[in-house]
């Protein structure tokens, strides 16, 4: 490719969500269709949602699922949670002894893990839903607005001059997670969350994980507290890794927020799963009970798998 004929531009669809557990809406794909009529690499993918209270769009979008297709092209493992694969970075107080947390980035950004080439009148489309905290006990639930709100989806990426030659396979991203939606103690991924479903082998580039309960402190033996979002690991909360071949990933149970830090909460890989291999990832956590602020559960814990994989062109109308 030659990038200095590449016209850089960005586009965005939103829609209206409500707040009913299990609600869905689907923004308008036309709005993501390159209105130079020509193809486009894209490089990002960009969420964003209201900001309620002291909250940033970020503390929502971990807590909104997402459904992407490329046309008929499925680049998700059907609903998984934004922040699974579009991370949030803390940005920490300003200045030594300022006041306050580290606040959360204010829109969530998915750097596709090698450039998509979309051929031209092929819709990118976008399917968010609220995530299902009804069936469980309130308690910890992450803050969300009372009133519908917008959910918005950007794609930032390069327009291709007219007449640039169709590849004939192209690069696309692929993203599973598992989630804990339930009050254990234990967790293990099913096979089919953090796996290969595809004919094509799959390159595996990143994992992300986050904790979005509302109670995060926990007890440390210097009389503080561990608190996890802002980097400080509490060490009984834990997480093993291992490949469907046997072999191990992450071989001895390690404390959750060493592996996932909440200022870089992902660690990069360059490993190969060929058809229906997956990945089992395995949490664990003791409860604490220290006041109100305690974490007695897993719940709102979630890990993604993060690669691509290389699939014949898809053909869209010429202009």
């Amino acid at each position: 490719m030659r990038p200095d004929f590449l016209s850089p531009i960005y586009l965005r669809s939103g829609a209206q969500l409500r707040v009913t557990d299990g609600s869905v809406c689907e923004p308008d794909p036309s709005k993501l269709l390159n209105p130079n009529r020509t193809a486009m690499l894209i490089d990002q993918l960009r969420f964003s949602g209201p900001t309620i209270a002291s909250m940033s769009e970020s503390d929502v979008c971990q807590y909104i699922l997402a459904d992407i297709k490329l046309g008929a092209i499925p680049l998700t493992n059907g609903l998984v949670p934004v922040g699974a694969f579009a991370p949030t970075y803390l940005k920490y107080p300003a200045f030594p002894g300022a006041s306050g947390f580290p606040q959360p980035d204010t829109q969530l950004t998915f750097h596709l893990p090698r450039p998509m080439y979309v051929p031209p009148n092929v819709q990118l489309n976008v399917k968010f839903a609220r995530a299902p905290f009804g069936s469980i006990n309130t308690t910890g639930t992450p803050a969300l607005p009372t009133n519908p709100f917008d959910m918005v989806m950007g794609v930032a990426g390069r327009s291709m001059p007219a007449g640039w030659p169709i590849p004939e396979k192209i690069y696309v991203p692929w993203v599973g997670a598992t989630s804990i939606y339930d009050a254990v103690t234990d967790w293990e991924s099913k096979d089919s969350e953090l796996g290969n479903p595809h004919r094509e082998p799959l390159f595996v580039k990143r994992f992300v994980g986050f904790n979005g309960s509302t109670f995060l402190n926990r007890p440390a033996p210097n009389g503080n507290t561990y608190n996890g979002l802002y980097g400080n690991a509490a060490p009984d909360f834990n997480v093993r890794m291992t490949l469907s071949s046997g072999k191990m990933l992450v071989r001895d149970p390690v404390p959750f927020y060493h592996l996932f830090p909440g200022d870089r909460p992902f660690f990069d890989c360059d490993g190969l799963l060929q058809q229906n291999e997956f990945v089992r990832a395995m949490i664990s956590m003791t409860p604490t009970l220290v006041g109100a602020a305690a974490q007695t559960d897993l719940r709102f814990t979630t890990i993604g798998m993060i690669g691509y994989r290389e699939i014949q062109t898809p053909q869209g109308a010429q202009p």
